[in-house]
């Protein structure tokens, strides 16, 4: 769960690319109006179809946004590293969150509110220009991706996402745990599935002894395991 950042002496934007062209003065005025979160590896950022149109600037760790195929195969399309800016597309278009956004590390984000990041932008050609070229990098990469897009099984993504739930087993430092257990509706929905799909692999896995579940928790005897299974060709 986020938790919101209090130590006035780590709110620095100073190593935000995108507003390099900006003074000191200037981006340490947005640094003090944005709010500040803390995300644990492995936690959502943005979650997709979320209304808010926030702007995120990741100060330290790093992320990557995924979504799902009408197939329901996970898509990766890339990774937010330290210094870079996401969450503008809703911004600048009003529109509902179209991908997931998972950090992959400890990460500090500083978050500004929609409204106030486009007044930022149209009055800033410097910061209007590097965010055209941002896009433009965005769009170029896509298209060298696109047929190189990762691809994974149901089960694959089963296992994927319950690593990414999951926290260190503290009785079992080899394990993982996940709690509570997840609804098999809701992970179906996460991973582009059907309930029963998503069903039928969590038997096979309780089978293969991968996976325990009680009624609180989803115990995970070897985190290793599981994530050999998650990378097994599909």
């Amino acid at each position: 769960m986020a938790v919101n950042e209090t130590n006035a002496n780590a709110r620095s934007l100073e190593g935000i690319s995108l507003l390099s062209s900006l003074s000191a003065e200037a981006r340490q005025a947005i640094a003090d109006k944005s709010s500040w979160r803390k995300f644990a590896e492995r936690e959502r950022i943005v979650e997709h179809g979320a209304a808010h149109t926030d702007v995120f600037f990741m100060v330290s760790g790093q992320a990557h946004v995924q979504n799902y195929s009408e197939a329901g195969r996970v898509i990766e399309y890339a990774n937010i590293n330290k210094g870079e800016v996401f969450g503008e597309f809703a911004a600048i278009d009003g529109l509902a969150r179209s991908a997931w956004v998972m950090s992959i590390e400890p990460s500090l984000v500083a978050v500004m509110s929609g409204p106030a990041f486009l007044d930022l932008v149209t009055s800033n050609e410097a910061l209007s220009l590097a965010l055209l070229r941002k896009f433009t990098g965005i769009i170029r990469l896509s298209d060298e991706r696109i047929a190189n897009v990762s691809l994974h099984s149901a089960e694959q993504r089963v296992c994927l996402e319950l690593i990414r739930m999951a926290i260190i087993d503290p009785d079992n430092p080899d394990g993982l745990l996940v709690t509570p257990v997840p609804k098999q509706t809701s992970l179906a929905n996460v991973i582009g599935s059907s309930r029963e799909t998503v069903a039928r692999v969590i038997s096979q896995l309780k089978r293969d002894g991968v996976i325990e579940r009680t009624d609180a928790a989803i115990h995970v005897p070897s985190a290793e395991v599981l994530e050999n299974r998650a990378l097994l060709e599909a």
